[in-house]
């Protein structure tokens, strides 16, 4: 099942968006897939860390 989805409005430094642009396109990404992307990678790799810590 597919988790919903909620808008979120971030405003970025015009560098940020240019490389989030570029990053997008290589990857035949939308800016907002690119970004999911981003920040699921980062929330797992989080995850991970924490759960090491607590062994």
């Amino acid at each position: 099942m597919k988790e919903k989805k909620v808008k979120v409005l971030i405003s970025l430094p015009e560098s940020i968006k240019a490389w989030l642009d570029r990053t997008s396109t290589v990857n035949d990404r939308t800016a907002s897939g690119e970004i999911t992307r981003l920040l699921r990678r980062t929330m797992e790799q989080e995850m991970q860390d924490e759960q090491k810590q607590r062994a």
